[in-house]
C-alpha cells in the first residue's frame, strides 16, 4: 500500500504553501518588522498621546440624552446596537470616511485644476448663425392681385376685404424669411451628430477659464457679467454644450491637465502689470506648445498691454507679434466682420495682434478691453459693437477649439 503524499506545511498563516525554509525566512522577517514597529511606537507614543490625547480625551467623552449614550466616537452608542457595537461602530465610521474623502477629492479636483478639459461631442461646420444669415435673406414680393366686380351682377357675395387679405400673406411671407432669427447654430468641427467636435466627448463641455497672475488685477471685471455673457452667447450661438459658470486658474495648475486634455484656450485680463517666474513661463511654453493651447489676452488699460508683450517675449523668444488681418479666419468664421469692435482704444493701432507658429495662432492680444463689451451695459457701446464683440470672441474661441480638434484627429490617427 502506497504512503500518503505528504501535506504542504502552512507555517506562516493559513492558506500559505510555502517550502519550509521560505516560510520560516518570512515569518522571521516578519516578525523582525513587527518588533520593529512596535518598538518605534513605544518611542513616539507619548509625544503622539501628548499632542492628541486631549482631543482624544474629548471626543471620547461621555454624551447623554435621555440615559443613553449618543456620542457617536463612542462604540457604546445606543444606534451601534448591543450585538455587535464594534462592527456596526467601524462600519458607520467607514462609510463616513468614505463620503468625506470623495467629497473632498471632488472639491480639491475643482479648486485645484486636477481635472481634464473635455471638448463637447459633435461635429458641423464653420456654419453661420441663422441671424446672420438673415441680413442677406431675401424676401420674396408679394404684389397685389386686382379684383373687378360687377354691381349690376344679379349674384349676390360677400365682397372680401382685399386689403387685410394681402396684408395676412405679405406678414406670412415675412415670417417665413424670419422664422429662424434666434435659431441655435451647428457650429463644430469633424464628422458628427449636433454642434461639437469630432473629438469631443458626449460629457464635454466648452468651458471658459481665465488665467490668475501676479502683479495685476487679473479679476477685471470678473464675475460682472463679462465672461459668464461671453459664454452664455457662445452657448446660444453655436448650440454647443457649456460649462454653467466660468473658472479660473492659477498660471501652475495648467500641469495639472492631462495630455491631450487641457483647455483649448485660456483667457488674461487685466488693468495693471503681469509677474510671472521663470517656472511660469515655462508652464505657459509647455501649454502653448505641447498642449496645443492658446492664450486669449484683452487690455483693460494701457500699462496691460506692455506687460503682455513683455511676457510673451520671454515665452515665446523667437516668435514675433503680427498684427493680424482683416481678411484672416479669426475675422471670418463663422463670423464675417469688417473691423475690430473695442470699448476703449488703450493700446493703439486698434487692430488684433498674433503669435504664429506652424501657421496656428497661439496667442491673440485684443488692445480695446473686449471684456468691458461683453459685460451688463456693454460700458455704454453700441448694440452693433457690444454684438460684434460677441461675434468675434465667438471666433476666437470656435478657432481654438477648431484647431485644438485637429491636432487631437492627428494625434489618433498616428495612435
Amino acid at each position: 500500500m502506497s504512503a500518503a503524499p505528504s501535506q504542504p506545511q502552512f507555517n506562516f498563516r493559513k492558506g500559505s504553501t510555502l517550502p519550509p525554509r521560505a516560510s520560516g525566512a518570512v515569518t522571521r522577517a516578519f516578525d523582525t518588522i513587527n518588533d520593529q514597529a512596535a518598538a518605534l511606537w513605544q518611542f513616539l507614543r507619548p509625544h503622539v498621546m501628548y499632542v492628541v490625547g486631549p482631543a482624544v480625551e474629548f471626543i471620547n467623552r461621555p454624551v447623554l440624552w435621555k440615559s443613553r449614550q449618543v456620542n457617536p466616537f463612542r462604540v457604546d452608542a445606543a444606534y451601534y446596537g448591543r450585538r455587535d457595537p464594534r462592527f456596526w461602530h467601524g462600519m458607520s465610521w467607514s462609510a463616513f470616511l468614505q463620503v468625506f474623502l470623495i467629497a473632498w477629492f471632488t472639491w480639491g479636483c475643482g479648486m485645484l485644476g486636477c481635472d481634464e478639459y473635455l471638448m463637447p461631442a459633435g461635429g458641423g461646420a464653420n456654419a453661420l448663425m441663422a441671424k446672420q444669415m438673415m441680413k442677406v435673406q431675401k424676401v420674396k414680393k408679394v404684389k397685389k392681385q386686382k379684383f373687378t366686380v360687377n354691381p349690376n351682377s344679379p349674384i349676390k357675395f360677400d365682397v372680401p376685404d382685399i386689403e387685410k387679405m394681402m396684408e395676412e400673406k405679405i406678414t406670412k411671407v415675412l415670417e417665413q424669411g424670419t422664422a429662424h432669427t434666434y435659431a441655435k447654430g451647428a457650429l463644430g468641427s469633424g464628422q458628427g451628430e449636433g454642434a461639437g467636435y469630432s473629438a469631443g466627448n458626449s460629457m464635454g463641455l466648452v468651458r471658459f477659464i481665465r488665467l490668475k497672475y501676479e502683479g495685476g488685477d487679473w479679476d477685471s471685471n470678473y464675475g460682472k457679467g463679462a465672461d459668464n455673457n461671453m459664454l452664455l452667447e457662445y452657448k446660444v450661438r453655436s448650440g454647443q454644450k457649456t460649462a454653467n459658470e466660468t473658472e479660473h486658474r492659477t498660471i501652475a495648475q495648467l500641469n495639472d491637465f492631462k495630455a491631450f486634455r487641457a483647455p483649448p484656450f485660456v483667457y488674461m485680463t487685466g488693468g495693471g502689470g503681469i509677474n510671472v517666474s521663470d517656472r511660469e513661463v515655462t508652464t505657459l511654453r509647455r501649454y502653448i506648445n505641447d498642449q496645443h493651447g492658446m492664450i486669449f489676452a484683452d487690455a483693460a488699460s494701457p500699462k496691460f498691454g506692455g506687460a503682455f508683450k513683455n511676457m510673451m517675449k520671454r515665452v515665446l523668444p523667437e516668435v514675433k507679434p503680427v498684427a493680424i488681418p482683416i481678411d484672416d479666419e479669426i475675422y471670418k468664421m463663422p463670423y464675417i466682420l469688417s473691423s475690430m469692435p473695442y470699448a476703449s482704444p488703450h493700446d493703439p493701432p486698434m487692430q488684433l495682434t498674433g503669435w504664429k507658429i506652424k501657421g496656428r495662432w497661439v496667442a491673440i492680444y485684443h488692445p480695446g478691453d473686449i471684456g468691458d463689451c461683453w459685460k451688463d451695459g456693454h460700458s455704454g457701446v453700441s448694440a452693433e459693437v457690444a454684438d460684434g464683440a460677441y461675434s468675434l470672441g465667438l471666433n476666437i474661441i470656435h478657432y481654438a477649439h477648431r484647431t485644438y480638434n485637429e491636432w487631437l484627429m492627428e494625434n489618433n490617427k498616428k495612435q
